[in-house]
């Protein structure tokens, strides 16, 4: 019998319990994710509970999710209210399923023949007007099933991002999303993040760390659309960073592949008071034994130290001497990159 703060629960087992919390697995991590993030995420949990009630040959046919809860107008089949779309009982392929973030009230438009892609999208953006709705793209066609994100719509189906609906998530991968995140619109001024509160004079924005941390929150979930992104979860040894979990399609089961511990390494603070070269070597030490322990702790497939260089002349890989002998021991990735006060800073660097 499953007991639960040390009271049993009658009519239950432990089998029950783990089947509640994997079908549950995730629920309220997307909050405070942007819309079209929590949309993409949402209906990959939808897609993946299908799974879990009907099996992985039980969707043969694309379907495409768009953004929109209210539907169309100019159509003349009558929509199909689903008030539970994310309960795994309804088939998805071969419709139109209009949505809205959270993915569970849905109207659902029949598409009968689905023999070419082309004239798919065609119907959408021409005859339901649909081409700027953000939209994803369900494909189970292929050896692996994908999901196709467009959010700025199918008519600049240019712009998409594409991800698998198991798999892929190693630490190689991860580091990449970093790589690609921080280039995108952490490591200059002008990327959208704010790190600095005052780049020339190099002061940091007191919430540098945290800013860095959604922002990779975010990329995350969007190259992961059913993994489970855990941030700030307490720790005996303390408070790990961000933790990349993959749900899988057996009851109750689940992979821990990556904690990423992500520190920010400052020549001075906001407020504009000095930090010392010997105190940044402390952080990275700390960090390092910080990863390691909350790894091990969680029993997580890999870990990784990123460290984010906002100092007014980055070291680069020099900020790890006297740790990568232990790191290596430990199967710690090391990874840093500068974060530039400025374009001319960035353009230097560069050269």
């Amino acid at each position: 019998m499953t007991e639960v703060l040390g009271l049993p629960i009658p009519g239950w087992e432990d089998g029950d319990l783990r089947q509640t919390a994997n079908a549950n697995f995730g629920l309220g991590n997307d909050a405070g994710l942007p819309e079209s993030i929590r949309f993409l995420v949402g209906v990959a949990r939808a897609i993946r509970k299908r799974h879990q009630e009907a099996g992985m040959g039980s969707e043969q046919t694309p379907a495409i999710f768009f953004l929109r809860p209210t539907g169309v107008a100019n159509v003349s089949e009558e929509m199909r209210k689903q008030p539970m779309l994310d309960n795994g009982q309804t088939q998805l392929g071969g419709s139109f399923w209009f949505v809205g973030p959270p993915v569970c009230r849905a109207l659902g438009l029949p598409v009968p023949d689905w023999s070419e892609d082309g004239k798919i999208f065609d119907k959408a953006i021409n005859d339901l007007d649909l081409g700027d709705v953000p939209a994803v793209f369900f494909d189970p066609r292929g050896k692996r099933p994908t999901l196709r994100h467009y959010p700025a719509g199918l008519a600049r189906a240019d712009e998409v991002v594409v991800s698998a609906l198991t798999g892929g998530m190693d630490i190689d991968r991860v580091i990449e999303i970093i790589e690609d995140e921080t280039q995108a619109h952490l490591d200059g001024p002008a990327g959208g993040a704010n790190l600095w509160k005052d780049p020339k004079k190099h002061w940091p924005s007191d919430r540098a760390e945290k800013k860095i941390q959604f922002a990779l929150k975010v990329a995350m979930h969007h190259a992961f659309p059913t993994a489970v992104i855990r941030e700030e979860q307490p720790q005996m040894a303390g408070r790990l960073d961000l933790e990349v979990e993959e749900p899988l399609l057996e009851e109750g089961e689940f992979i821990r592949h990556a904690i990423l511990e992500l520190k920010v390494l400052r020549s001075f603070r906001s407020t504009g008071s000095k930090v010392s070269p010997k105190e940044v070597r402390e952080i990275v030490k700390e960090g390092v034994g910080q990863a390691i322990s909350y790894r091990k702790e969680r029993k997580a497939k890999s870990a990784a130290l990123c460290c984010f260089d906002m100092r007014v002349k980055s070291a680069r890989e020099k900020c790890f001497s006297g740790v990568t002998a232990k790191a290596e021991r430990e199967k710690l990735e090391l990874q840093v990159w500068p974060i530039y006060a400025s374009a001319a800073e960035r353009r230097a660097a560069n050269r």
